[in-house]
């Protein structure tokens, strides 16, 4: 799962998926 995939990957990565995603379920 990419969600969690999080500490494999670059921390800037890490928190740009989460808030973009959180951004459309919000809308």
């Amino acid at each position: 799962n990419e969600k969690w995939s999080c500490p494999l990957t670059p921390f800037e990565n890490c928190i740009q998926v989460p808030i973009k995603a959180g951004e459309k379920n919000f809308k």
